[in-house]
């Protein structure tokens, strides 16, 4: 079972990634409001799930720098129903 910080680091990276504007790199995100205080590493690790699990679309030719939200996360941050996303809280 999933912490509740793994929870709230995926969260805070969808979000933050969502309030970019555009593509955006992991260094920009981190310096969003919700990550400042994370562990880098913590937080890299769920970017890197994010990615895996179709959360979050690599540009093509930026070698996986550069993201963006798919479809799928774009569903999960407005919906709040995902499970790998909100944890338990989606289930009520």
């Amino acid at each position: 079972m999933e912490s509740e910080i793994v929870y709230l680091l995926r969260q805070a990276v969808l979000s933050a990634v969502s309030d970019a504007f555009g593509p955006t790199t992991f260094e920009r995100v981190m310096r969003h409001a919700e990550l400042c205080d994370a562990e880098p590493s913590a937080a890299f690790g769920q970017w890197r799930e994010l990615t895996i699990f179709g959360y979050l679309e690599t540009l093509d030719g930026s070698g996986g720098r550069y993201v963006r939200l798919s479809e799928r996360g774009r569903r999960a941050l407005l919906h709040r129903t995902d499970p790998f996303i909100w944890g338990v809280i989606a289930l009520r």
